[in-house]
């Protein structure tokens, strides 16, 4: 899931900023780090955590990230932003080609899947042109990505994940959810969803150059996009597993149903199996989702009744 928060502009409020972070960890709370006056803050846990980091009442370019985790361990060293040659990013989403990426691009396989964006930059840059920029689009999944490259610039592209941008006189902030954004609004006119496929960069809380970024990723046929809500047992499992439940899961509702039935004529009841075991896998993953989702508190304690109402009597059919 992840929250992303950013800023580009005359000095704004650290508090105001880390409002954002703290509304942002509705979206994760593994993790979280910021960027701020050229240094990177990191920690486990929430947001409060950096609070006696940060020596600076304002700043005038902020990215900062809440994690909930996926590929890698939950530890502060892989907590975003990365610095990764002249690249300090972070992502929000779940790439699903970041080994082949490395491939592609002839960088060390990565043990997180959102170090791949800044890792394939720094392969592909020429240092004349923007076309590293373009290899954006050919990575797979859910992606948005928000960077500085050590140059006073702001960097920020959506594809295909939440992500708003607030414009004041003096600046714009970005955030992945657009709560905390109307709390901080004279109006709500000033928040605008980010547009799609577009590389926008700010300097100093002003648009100084839009990229087009089409994606050139192919999907796979019948492959399953992954994103924050297939790894809930990063919640419960330890650190040191290394085992990856969403692709378990998508490898074994993926596998062929033997037909057991000695009437091979009757494909009938062989699809029917077929059915009936794809429902009951797909609400098994949701019971998991169901309950991460209720140990979060995201959920109205007279939802979770009737969600479990509905969960019984849909087993009730399978049996």
């Amino acid at each position: 899931m992840c929250g992303i928060v950013a800023y580009s502009g005359k000095e704004m409020s650290m508090n105001k900023l880390m409002f954002a972070m703290f509304d942002n960890e509705e979206r994760g709370r593994h993790s979280c780090g910021v960027y701020t006056d050229k240094e990177v803050y990191k920690s486990v846990g929430t947001t409060g955590n950096l609070l006696s980091m940060i020596p600076n009442n304002t700043s005038k370019l902020f990215i900062g990230h809440t994690r909930f985790g996926t590929h890698g361990k939950l530890t502060a060293e892989n907590t975003h932003p990365y610095v990764i040659g002249n690249y300090i990013g972070c992502h929000n989403g779940v790439l699903n080609n970041y080994d082949e990426m490395a491939d592609k691009y002839n960088f060390d396989k990565v043990d997180v899947d959102s170090k791949a964006i800044y890792n394939t930059f720094k392969s592909a840059e020429d240092g004349v042109t923007n076309n590293h920029y373009q290899t954006l689009g050919e990575h797979g999944g859910t992606i948005n990505a928000v960077w500085t490259e050590n140059d006073g610039k702001l960097y920020v592209y959506r594809r295909n994940n939440p992500l708003f941008a607030l414009t004041f006189d003096d600046g714009v902030m970005f955030s992945s959810r657009k709560e905390c954004l109307e709390v901080l609004a004279d109006h709500p006119s000033c928040i605008d969803e980010v547009p799609t496929d577009i590389l926008f960069v700010y300097k100093d809380g002003k648009l100084i150059d839009s990229i087009d970024i089409p994606v050139t990723y192919v999907e796979i046929p019948y492959q399953r996009t992954l994103n924050w809500t297939d790894y809930y047992e990063n919640d419960v499992k330890s650190s040191k597993e290394e085992d990856n439940y969403a692709e378990k899961w998508w490898n074994t509702w993926q596998t062929p149903v033997k037909n057991t039935n000695q009437n091979q004529d009757n494909e009938t009841d062989f699809d029917l199996d077929v059915h009936y075991r794809k429902v009951a896998s797909g609400l098994s993953a949701f019971k998991e989702v169901f309950k991460d989702m209720e140990y979060h508190g995201f959920l109205d304690p007279n939802d979770v009744k009737e969600i479990e109402y509905c969960i019984e009597h849909i087993e009730l059919e399978l049996v």
